[in-house]
């Protein structure tokens, strides 16, 4: 009996048979935890924020506040990126969980600036985070001397403990003057899901659409700073999830950026 037909149900749930072989719950382990950084980690810190500032450890806010008024042009200079950490078993457990595998199709010269357009942007950009953000497909084994950093709006840098957790992986912002300072970095290859909330929303399993109307700025970017535009195209990502319908006029529609 195979582990697909050993599921059983409980309360509506479909669950994973306990013959599971070890290191595929912790693959599955590793996925909760790139989950839960992605949509709860901003909602935890807010309530982490409120909690401090309604009790008498409101001191500790203030430390938290002046740290990242302190801190605020880090995200637009290169982060504070460690290979170490991009190293730590648990995103290669993620990367092994879908399976995913890096295709190099060319060499990058270490002495050149790279731009890199990636789509489609599927619902978490996942296969970006992995591919660029951690070493689970293994990056700089690939591209030696190329230094990888994927961008993500603003607002992340301005919760605490998850600002400092997302650039310990190489994550910078996506504002222009981050932008134009990593493109003047010999060797560094900053990733951009060029087709951001819009394009998530267009994401089904079997469908293929990209999002690039009024979306041409990074090419501009590029251009000005003489970096090397790399197209980079995550096959498999619009099939990780399905999503509610959000037809054009939808409450979920008009959340497009």
């Amino acid at each position: 009996m195979d582990a697909k037909s050993n599921r059983f149900s409980f309360l509506g749930v479909k669950w994973a048979p306990l013959s599971i072989p070890i290191h595929r719950r912790v693959e599955t382990l590793s996925m909760f935890h790139y989950w839960y950084m992605f949509l709860l980690g901003c909602v935890s810190s807010f309530f982490l924020v409120t909690y401090l500032a309604i009790s008498r450890y409101y001191i500790i806010l203030l430390i938290f506040a002046t740290y990242i008024y302190l801190d605020r042009h880090t995200p637009e200079r290169g982060g504070r990126r460690s290979q170490w950490f991009r190293k730590l078993a648990v995103f290669r457990y993620l990367a092994e969980y879908f399976p995913m595998k890096l295709h190099k199709t060319v060499d990058l010269d270490p002495n050149k600036t790279y731009l890199g357009g990636f789509h489609p942007h599927g619902i978490m950009a996942t296969g970006l985070f992995i591919h660029f953000g951690t070493e689970g497909t293994y990056f700089s084994e690939l591209f030696p001397g190329i230094t990888s950093h994927v961008l993500t709006l603003g607002g992340w840098f301005n919760f605490p403990l998850i600002r400092d957790y997302i650039m310990l992986t190489g994550i910078c912002s996506v504002s222009r003057p981050s932008v134009d300072f990593l493109l003047t970095q010999p060797g560094h290859m900053t990733c951009i899901a060029v087709g951001g909330a819009k394009e998530s929303l267009l994401s089904r399993p079997g469908v293929h659409k990209l999002y690039l109307q009024n979306r041409k700025g990074f090419i501009k970017r590029a251009v000005t700073a003489g970096a090397c535009l790399v197209p980079v195209y995550s096959f498999g990502e619009t099939n990780m999830y399905n999503q509610a319908d959000n037809p054009e006029g939808s409450l979920l529609s008009s959340f497009k950026t």
